[in-house]
C-alpha cells in the first residue's frame, strides 16, 4: 500500500490494530517519525492520511502460447533496468524457466511489451474513504516507468 501523507509518498501497513508509515528517505522522516536502522516509521490513524491506495502495473505481451493471456499483472520487484518477469501461475511453458511448484516465469525486454496500464486502486482519496479505481489508460513503456519510479514502494 502506498498512502500520501504532508504531501509526501509513503509505504503504508494497514491492519485492523494499526497503520504504520515507513520510509528509508531521510528527509522525508518528519512529523514525528522513529528511526529503527535504515527504516523510519510513524504510527497514525487513517484520518490523518490523505489518499491511501495501491497500484497496479500492467504489460501486454503476446507469448504466442495457447491458454495465456494478453495483458499480464506485475509487481514492482519484478521490473528491473531492461526488462521485467511474467509469472504464469497456470502449469509450466515451453522455453519458459520453472520458478516454483507450478509456476514458471519469463524475462522479456521493454522492447517485448506492446503497451502498458497502471490502474490506481484508491481505499481513500482526500481525506474520504472510498473504493475508486482510477485506470491511467494505456501508455507506452517509458510512462509507466515513470509511475512505477514515483509510487516504488523501496523508494518511498
Amino acid at each position: 500500500m502506498v498512502a500520501k501523507y504532508k504531501d509526501n509518498y509513503y509505504s503504508c501497513v494497514l491492519n485492523s490494530k494499526e497503520q504504520i508509515l515507513l520510509t528509508g528517505i531521510k528527509s522525508k522522516a518528519v512529523f514525528g517519525f522513529e528511526e529503527d536502522g535504515d527504516i523510519f516509521y510513524k504510527n497514525i490513524t487513517q484520518e490523518e492520511l490523505c489518499d491511501i491506495f495501491e497500484v497496479h502495473y500492467y504489460v501486454e505481451y503476446d507469448s504466442k502460447l495457447e491458454h495465456t493471456p494478453l495483458w499480464w499483472e506485475v509487481n514492482q520487484e519484478d521490473f528491473s533496468t531492461e526488462g521485467v518477469y511474467l509469472y504464469f501461475t497456470e502449469g509450466f511453458l515451453p522455453d519458459w524457466e520453472i520458478w516454483d511448484k507450478g509456476i514458471c516465469r519469463k524475462y522479456i525486454t521493454y522492447a517485448d511489451i506492446r503497451n502498458c496500464r497502471v490502474c490506481i486502486e484508491y481505499k481513500r482519496k482526500n481525506f474520504e474513504r472510498t473504493n475508486f479505481v482510477d485506470d491511467k489508460g494505456m501508455m507506452d513503456t517509458d510512462s509507466m516507468l515513470k509511475l512505477l519510479e514515483k509510487y516504488c514502494e523501496n523508494k518511498l
